[in-house]
C-alpha cells in the first residue's frame, strides 16, 4: 500500500462531504445558489434541489468506493468492482471542469472548477493501482510440491534440500 492511499481517499471523501454540506444547504434554501447548478439563482427551484439530493446520494457512493478502494474501509465488493468503479468516478468530475470554467457566475467559476479538477486529481491517484492496499506477503517462491523437480541452480527457499547451492557449506 502506497503511504497516500488511505490519506488520499479520506481527503477525496472530505471534498465530497463539504460539497453534500452545500448541496444540503441548497436545498434547504439557503441563498448559495451562485456558487453551485449554474449560479444563476440565489435559491434553487425545486427541480435542482432534487438533483442536489441526488448528487449527495452520488456523493455517498463516491465516497464508498473510494475507502473501499485503498482498504480504508471493509467490503464484500471484489477488487476488481472497486477498481473499476473508481475509474469511472475518476472520469467523472472531468467533464464538470469546463463548464464550471465557463460558468457566468463568478462564484461558481472560482469554487467549482478548483474543485472539480482537485475531485479529479485526487480520484485518478485513488484509482491508480499503486493506491490499492496490499496484503500480499513478499514470496521468494511457493513451496515446493511432491511432484516437481527442480534444476540444481533453482533452490527454494522453504526447501531442506540445499546440496549443490553456492549456499551450502563445502
Amino acid at each position: 500500500m502506497t503511504a497516500l492511499a488511505a490519506p488520499l481517499s479520506i481527503l477525496f471523501t472530505g471534498i465530497l462531504g463539504a460539497l453534500a454540506v452545500l448541496q444540503t444547504l441548497l436545498i434547504a434554501g439557503v441563498p448559495l445558489g451562485r456558487f453551485a447548478w449554474g449560479g444563476q439563482q440565489a435559491r434553487l427551484p425545486s427541480q435542482l434541489r432534487v438533483a442536489a439530493g441526488v448528487s449527495i446520494a452520488i456523493y455517498v457512493v463516491f465516497a464508498g468506493v473510494a475507502l473501499a478502494r485503498t482498504q480504508v474501509i471493509a467490503t464484500a465488493l471484489p477488487s476488481s468492482v472497486t477498481t473499476v468503479t473508481m475509474w469511472v468516478i475518476a472520469a467523472y468530475p472531468l467533464p464538470s471542469v469546463l463548464p464550471n470554467l465557463a460558468s457566468k457566475s463568478i462564484h461558481e467559476k472560482r469554487l467549482m472548477t478548483p474543485v472539480s479538477g482537485l475531485l479529479a486529481l485526487v480520484a485518478l491517484l485513488i484509482a491508480l493501482p499503486e493506491a490499492r492496499a496490499s496484503t500480499a506477503k513478499s514470496v521468494v517462491r511457493r513451496p515446493a510440491q511432491p511432484n516437481e523437480r527442480f534444476h540444481k541452480n533453482d533452490h527454494d527457499i522453504n526447501s531442506r534440500d540445499w546440496r549443490g547451492s553456492p549456499y551450502w557449506p563445502v
